[in-house]
């Protein structure tokens, strides 16, 4: 069986998840009752337009081996993201036996600016990639199951841009949604998207 990194795209898939793990491993956080009460934290990070176009590039870098994904795709026509455009869907993550363990997804959506939907399993083929308890810090529904959530507001000092970021568990896999701004509008749409997506 083969197993092998590929640096690229986990690299790109952690993008902004440091400030969360390292507050884990220092503290025990705080568990919220609901996404607005997660304090916004002053942090650089990388815009999600930039983002976007990062990724765009990388998977074309990807040999033609790589271009398909263990993922099955979450059901997404249920909720806001049915009205988003898809910018593009890419594999990501490791490879296992000539496919990769994750998948990334690129929407435009009305009002909310760049959003960013990456799937990837819990495990395959001895990879393992589980969230801690320890960094669960708000509890928010998913599929219409309560779910411990790894949730992240942040406001660039450098120009004021903001990005939420929410991790769940979905059966197999480990669900990251990313879209811009922190204030009730971005909550509303992360919210709705989480309760659309079947677990």
């Amino acid at each position: 069986m083969k197993l092998r990194t590929l640096f690229t795209f986990t690299w790109l898939l952690g993008l902004g998840l440091a400030c969360a793990t390292a507050t884990a491993r220092t503290a025990k956080p705080i568990l919220f009752s609901d996404l607005a009460s997660v304090p916004v934290l002053q942090r650089s990070f990388k815009p999600l337009k930039a983002r976007v176009e990062q990724l765009a590039q990388a998977r074309h870098s990807l040999p033609a081996r790589l271009r398909s994904s263990w993922i099955h795709p979450a059901d997404v026509s249920k909720g806001p993201l049915s009205r988003c455009a898809l910018q593009y869907q890419t594999p990501a993550g490791v490879e296992v036996d000539a496919k990769l363990t994750g998948l990334v997804r690129a929407y435009e959506c009305p009002g909310m600016d760049a959003v960013i939907l990456s799937e990837t399993l819990l495990s395959k083929g001895g990879m393992v990639n589980l969230l801690s308890a320890e960094q669960v810090n708000v509890k928010m529904l998913a599929g219409g199951h309560p779910r411990g959530v790894v949730a992240t507001r942040l406001v660039r000092p450098e120009d004021g841009q903001e990005m939420t970021m929410v991790r769940w568990r979905s059966g197999e896999k480990m669900m990251t949604l990313r879209v811009a701004g922190t204030q009730a509008p971005s909550l509303d749409f992360v919210r709705k998207v989480m309760e659309s997506i079947p677990d």
